[in-house]
């Protein structure tokens, strides 16, 4: 900025304009002062750059919380840890697909990430690759690792419906979605984007546990609500409506659902949307 346009922001305008990296540390400011400028260099964006560096602290935060998780047993199971999910090509499989080509080896794999995301320090990315694909560990203590990776990527717009619903659905079959609901209550900026895929998906897929928890811990879904009802499940579309704030009532979200429960014979979800404030003259779409 002060080389292109004469102006030279403060670390406080900077966390200002970046609310969301109000408590970045030092030498992480010193980080993302020299990749701006090697990436500028380059002729890349360095919006990657701040996205990238959430990452890294997702990693760690989230790390604490599975292994307060598996030192409480609270996420043990039958198919934890099973021969299915340790095995070397599946893990890196599911690295393949978020990079969407082919499996192939670590090597090409850990090149090909680098390429999207830059390393604090040579080898960083490398050795949180190889923690997921470290089959003498248990696959949930690669959870962390690619949790945040999948983050990253669906965070700058880099993962494709596809992508998403067939990880959530390695999540759900090898019953790691307790470790996915801790993963999404963590309040970072990267993390907040990658809920809303996780919802999405969740109800294209139509996996209604995946929704449960959050639902019962009050998240809003205003945000996915015209889309809820695709799931099929009215005793759960009634539960979403009836948590969601009012002002998604008093817009087109509210006129357009009205009008598509009345159509389709709902006409109990059609009422309890009047009783809700929908205006029985709402806009139909």
């Amino acid at each position: 900025m002060s080389e292109k346009h004469g102006f030279t922001a403060t670390k406080r305008q900077y966390k200002y304009r970046f609310p969301g990296l109000k408590n970045v540390k030092e030498d992480e400011w010193a980080y993302i002062e020299d990749e701006i400028r090697s990436r500028d260099a380059l002729g890349k964006l360095f919006l990657l750059v701040f996205t990238a560096n959430l990452f890294y602290r997702a990693v760690s935060a989230v790390g604490l919380l599975a292994s307060e998780l598996l030192d409480q047993g609270s996420l043990n199971s039958p198919r934890a840890g099973a021969a299915s999910s340790n095995n070397l090509v599946e893990r890196r499989k599911v690295l393949s697909d978020l990079l969407g080509s082919p499996a192939q080896s670590f090597a090409e794999l850990a090149t090909q990430f680098q390429g999207f995301i830059p390393e604090r320090r040579e080898g960083d990315l490398s050795e949180k690759l190889e923690r997921i694909v470290d089959t003498s560990s248990p696959a949930t203590s690669a959870l962390p690792a690619l949790f945040a990776l999948t983050a990253f990527f669906a965070s700058n717009n880099s993962l494709d419906k596809t992508k998403m619903d067939e990880f959530l659905r390695w999540i759900i079959n090898n019953q790691y979605l307790a470790f996915l609901q801790r993963f999404i209550q963590l309040q970072i900026p990267t993390v907040h984007a990658f809920t809303k895929y996780v919802f999405e998906s969740a109800i294209r897929i139509k996996s209604i546990p995946v929704l449960s928890e959050p639902l019962d811990r009050g998240v809003d879904f205003g945000s996915v609500a015209e889309d809820i009802d695709s799931i099929g499940d009215h005793d759960f579309t009634r539960r979403v409506l009836a948590k969601m704030d009012s002002k998604y009532f008093k817009n087109d979200v509210g006129g357009r659902l009205f009008h598509r429960f009345v159509s389709a014979g709902l006409f109990d979800l059609a009422k309890f949307l009047l009783d809700k404030g929908v205006s029985v003259e709402a806009r139909d779409p």
